[in-house]
């Protein structure tokens, strides 16, 4: 539906997991981090295309691009997704995993949330004829979930910064569709 918006939806994550900024925060678990992306996740994709390990400060900003669009934008299916809608499963997977960001989406849609996102969640989403009310819908969910978390007191003030400017910013999308 909208594989053309993966790159306003790259540019606007971008804004937010420091672009060119290595960095590793105590009380983060997702550990030594560039461009938003982890060792852990470099290094899983680095194996599954057959290339050699290397930190991940080394990260072309094209492999970046690439591992974003296979391993989160992909992964979230969120091609099948309308605008707005997409920018948002896209971010949460960054953010939280596909399986949140699923969990966060069947929540709002109202259906099982088992975090798989198949057939069911796809067709329920495309029968949604207020969209806005679903952006909203899942932001609330997303902030109930990071609150949750015993992280919330060291991030909780950027995660909440950032869910405000990419519920805005998927709302713009949805206007504009």
């Amino acid at each position: 539906m909208t594989a053309k918006n993966f790159d306003a939806c790259f540019a606007e994550m971008e804004k937010w997991e420091g672009w060119h900024k290595f960095t590793v925060t105590a009380h983060d678990p997702g550990g030594a981090t560039w461009c938003g992306l982890t060792q852990r996740s470099y290094d899983a994709w680095r194996r599954k295309h057959g290339l050699p390990l290397q930190s991940v400060r080394r990260a072309s900003d094209d492999e970046i691009r690439a591992i974003f669009r296979e391993e989160y934008w992909t992964q979230a299916r969120c091609d099948d997704l309308p605008p707005g809608v997409d920018l948002l499963q896209f971010d949460t997977t960054v953010n939280e995993g596909a399986v949140q960001a699923t969990r966060d989406l069947q929540r709002a849609l109202g259906i099982p949330a088992d975090g798989v996102f198949g057939l069911e969640t796809l067709e329920c989403v495309q029968r949604v004829t207020t969209r806005a009310d679903l952006i909203n819908r899942v932001c609330d969910r997303r902030t109930s979930f990071w609150r949750s978390l015993t992280t919330f007191r060291w991030f909780g003030a950027g995660w909440l910064a950032r869910g405000s400017a990419i519920r805005a910013r998927a709302l713009a999308m949805h206007a504009s569709a």
